[in-house]
């Protein structure tokens, strides 16, 4: 019966990879002929979970990212001010730690965002800390200034470069980083114009593109209302990233609700609204009304060119008491023609946070264990299938 089931996965697999590829072929040779490739989003998805892994050590996720051999990167925020960079086999098994306090000379290093390009080339978006003294005599006084700018390492962790961003923007709230196919970099983030955390945080771009070298390009995607810095990195902010194989910036803003597309030159291509489906509400106990309603985007990437959102919706009562599970589904978005499909998650698997250069969709969870009492992060590895 296992090697049966095991059979039927490996087919499954193949017929994944190969529907992938079928569909990435015809865009890009299209693409190079000019032409325009009528599509439609599958009509039935599903996950199929491949394997749960755990890593060696138990390294707290913050942000992780999956090259083409599956091997995992995980990014861990210390709460002192850096960032640690991993590298774990497909396996779990421990291969490298990048230190980037060797780079910088500091231990106020933060990692905002990881980017792996198609060759696995490794962007690392940072912000570091440099201190300089002043008034070298009795009384020296110690100035931090803060940096930013992206570090580039091959696969193995090995150091390639850093590109300091020209002129120096310090980037406030939730960033990310993408690169395209001529190494080119956009940055997504508000830009401080203020001291004054009260202060409203108004800004004309929020998409920041940078040469390979470094030089800014230019700024696109203007906020359609004024935003302030408290709303800017609340939890309940979402913005994100994405580029397409066709080299489109996707941003999505305004707490997920809204997707535009740019070429890369900053011409806007689409402006897409994002229509939430009507979910079945949990049934109310005497006592206990359903007062509030939150919804939350897990994650965003691009699949086969198309958009998907792992999205979680929950109801609450009095105290903040949760009613019934939390529910989790997935969108898949192709904003070029106005459309969506909604996709369901099965009890007890994880929605797809990100998707790897190796073909995979990936999750992770803080999983407690009740028979040994013990907690740790788990992977999920995830198929997604269409048709």
């Amino acid at each position: 019966m296992r090697s049966h089931l095991i059979a039927q996965r490996k087919a499954l697999m193949l017929l994944a990879a190969g529907v992938a590829l079928t569909v990435a072929l015809s865009i890009s040779v299209a693409a190079q002929q000019g032409k325009t490739v009528p599509r439609s989003i599958p009509r039935s998805v599903s996950y199929l979970e491949m394997a749960k892994i755990e890593l060696d050590g138990d390294p707290k996720i913050n942000r992780l990212n999956v090259d083409s051999r599956g091997d995992f990167y995980v990014v861990t925020h210390t709460g002192r001010g850096l960032s640690l960079l991993n590298k774990f086999s497909l396996s779990g098994r421990h291969l490298l730690t990048v230190d980037l306090t060797r780079i910088f000379k500091t231990d106020q290093v933060g990692i905002h965002d990881l980017f792996i390009a198609r060759d696995n080339t490794l962007y690392l978006l940072v912000v570091w800390l440099t201190q300089v003294e002043e008034n070298p005599s009795p009384g020296v006084v110690v100035k931090t200034f803060p940096s930013s700018g992206v570090v580039v390492f091959d696969t193995n962790g090995n150091f390639q470069r850093l590109i300091k961003i020209a002129p120096i923007l310090f980037f406030h709230g939730r960033q990310r980083l993408v690169v395209d196919s001529r190494g080119a970099f956009y940055i997504s983030g508000l830009h401080v114009r203020g001291r004054n955390p009260r202060a409203p945080l108004v800004t004309n771009n929020t998409i920041h593109k940078f040469s390979p070298s470094g030089e800014l390009v230019t700024s696109f995607s203007p906020l359609t209302e004024t935003f302030t810095r408290e709303r800017c990195t609340g939890s309940k902010e979402y913005q994100a990233l994405l580029i397409d194989s066709q080299d489109h910036i996707h941003h999505i803003y305004l707490d997920g609700t809204e997707i535009r597309t740019y070429r890369t030159d900053g011409r806007l291509l689409r402006n897409y609204r994002i229509e939430y489906p009507s979910r079945p509400r949990p049934l109310e106990k005497p006592g206990m009304p359903i007062l509030d309603f939150t919804r939350g985007i897990l994650g965003s990437f691009i699949w086969n060119d198309y958009i998907l959102l792992s999205v979680t919706e929950a109801y609450s009562t009095t105290g903040g008491i949760g009613l019934g599970s939390a529910d989790f589904y997935s969108l898949i978005i192709d904003p070029f023609e106005n459309s969506r499909t909604v996709v369901d998650v099965e009890p007890g698997t994880i929605p797809p946070i990100t998707l790897g250069r190796d073909g995979y969709c990936y999750a992770f969870s803080h999983h407690h264990d009740p028979q040994s009492g013990v907690a740790s992060y788990v992977i999920s590895k995830e198929a997604l299938m269409g048709n």
